[in-house]
């Protein structure tokens, strides 16, 4: 007699998150078998969603920059575009290099928007994240300058060492990986 896949037969106990013939219950499936447990430390899963949404619908600058920095063409290093950190969704960021590029369009000109921006910098900063920030004009009409920044940040900053913290962690008597999720600790 023929099983029917996710039909179980009497007395049998399917393994738990399995159906019947190794294939993943309809509930897990697109999660690559993860819990509701978030990929990054400290990223909620709305965090996560927006990300997604915003790299599929990415400005024409951002689309400009980020053909310029995929594909590891700057000194062979890994950008990622969108990316959740904590609270925070960087338009692109080089996490060997603790490296985050904003790209800001004209609702960044907004005196609110610049506090914001500012906060959200230092709030990086103290985590030992350098914070590079281009207007869309820069990306759009003076990308080889722009790149030069980039690759000039790249150079002046060493990558961190292996299970090393940021500077600011260490003299705080933390390590390790910070959560930004609150407020950076004393």
């Amino acid at each position: 007699m023929r099983r029917r896949v996710g039909v179980v037969a009497d007395g049998e106990a399917p393994s738990p998150g399995r159906a019947v013939r190794g294939r993943p219950l309809p509930q897990f499936w697109g999660r690559g078998g993860r819990t509701s447990e978030p990929r990054v430390r400290g990223v909620s899963q709305e965090v996560e969603a927006a990300a997604k949404r915003l790299r599929k619908s990415l400005t024409p600058a951002e689309t400009v920059l980020w053909d310029a920095l995929r594909r590891r063409q700057i000194d062979g290093l890994r950008f990622r575009r969108q990316q959740p950190l904590g609270r925070f969704i960087l338009d692109s960021c080089c996490l060997r290099r603790r490296l985050v590029i904003e790209v800001d369009g004209g609702g960044h000109v907004d005196p609110e928007q610049r506090a914001y921006d500012a906060a959200r910098t230092e709030h990086l900063q103290v985590y030992g994240y350098r914070v590079l920030r281009f207007t869309n004009d820069d990306v759009l009409h003076h990308l080889d300058d722009a790149l030069d920044q980039i690759e000039a940040a790249i150079l002046s900053t060493p990558p961190p060492e292996l299970g090393e913290g940021s500077a600011a962690l260490r003299a705080a008597g933390g390590g390790g990986l910070p959560q930004l999720t609150g407020e950076p600790r004393p």
